[in-house]
Order: C-alpha cells, then structure tokens, then sequence
C-alpha cells in the first residue's frame, strides 16, 4: 500500500499488461522483446516478494492463421541458443503445442504424410522438439 492507503501491485508477468495495450490502442502489428523484473509472493506475510527475471517475445500479426509468427519464434529461439556454444550438448528441449506447425516441421525433415499423420495422434496435444531437428 502507498502512503495515502492505495493498493499497488507489482507485474506478476509480462504478458497481461501487454496484451491489454495492444487491445486498447487496437495494434494489429507488432513485435516486442521485453526482460524484465516479474515479482512472486512469499509464503510469509510482510516480507519483500520475490524478483526474477522474465523473458517475453511477442509477436501481434493481422493474419492470425498464418504460421509465419510461429516460424519467426521458432528461428528466434535456435539463433538464441547457437550464441551460446556451451549448451550444445545440453538436452534443450522445445516444446510445441501447434500441430499444423508440428506437421509442417515434418514434412519439412522429409517425413511422409502417412508418417506424420501417425506422428501426430501418438503425439496428439504435446510435442516435443530437440534443437537438433
């Protein structure tokens, strides 16, 4: 609380403040990279919140059925970790939960269509992606 006995609160993630500018000022295209302080409570009363770091990187695009945003994410990501050599033998893991980009990443490794078809129901909700695919 301020002074005066107004309540504030602290970003508990990057996401919701963001999305509520671009809905207010009806942004249909944008690109944003943003780390910041994001704030957890404690479990004990009256004592300073946690601080961590956040990573965000948002992209508003006026084709919501293009998967051009997902490509450019997934690009995003692969030059991020090639910048840092030591983690090439790290198990890094992306996970993806969009089958259409899913599918397109395996006819994209020359999987055939009968293949990722069966491909896709094993995996149904989840897929997950090495770095090295």
């Amino acid at each position: 609380m301020t002074q005066d006995g107004a309540i504030v609160s602290l970003p508990h993630d990057l996401r919701v403040s963001f999305a509520r500018y671009v809905v207010y000022n009806k942004l249909t295209c944008v690109k944003r990279y943003a780390i910041q302080r994001v704030f957890r409570e404690r479990k004990s009363n009256f004592v300073h919140p946690r601080e961590l770091f956040e990573c965000a990187f948002d992209i508003v695009t006026p084709n919501p059925g293009s998967l051009t945003a997902d490509a450019e994410l997934l690009s995003v990501v692969y030059d991020i970790l090639a910048d840092f050599p030591h983690l090439d033998g790290s198990q890094i893991k992306i996970k993806l939960n969009h089958t259409e980009l899913f599918r397109a990443m395996l006819l994209n490794c020359n999987v055939t269509d009968k293949k990722t078809q069966s491909e896709l129901i094993t995996l149904s909700h989840e897929a997950v992606v090495s770095k090295t695919c």
